[in-house]
């Protein structure tokens, strides 16, 4: 697998469970540092975006689907994200290494 990280694909925030474009359409750019060559480019969001966040967090806890779910419910969900994960480790790996300039052979997993 090719270990550069570059990104054709637009990066959105995540809000209320779903990709959200930003109410700003600024930028920042993310260079690996290893390289000095751009990887892509994340928004930079704004008050509007965290008011939105911060929103849709609140009904969230208040509608108590996860504060009061039973535990077994939570660690089935999870198991289910640490499994979708694990499925998309490769891609991750590839990332976290574009993003800290880190080399991908030294994988996380593989010091545990």
């Amino acid at each position: 697998m090719d270990a550069t990280l570059t990104s054709d694909r637009p990066v959105a925030l995540f809000i209320d469970g779903r990709l959200s474009a930003s109410h700003d359409e600024a930028t920042a750019e993310v260079t690996d540092p290893s390289t000095g060559r751009p990887c892509c480019e994340i928004p930079v969001g704004c008050d509007a975006d965290v008011n939105r966040a911060v929103g849709a967090a609140r009904r969230a806890f208040d509608a108590g689907v996860w504060s009061e779910a039973a535990p077994s419910f939570r660690k089935r969900a999870l198991h289910r994200l640490a499994d979708l994960m694990a499925a998309e480790a490769d891609a991750l790996d590839a990332l976290d290494a574009g993003e800290m300039g880190k080399p991908v052979r030294e994988r996380f997993c593989n010091a545990v």
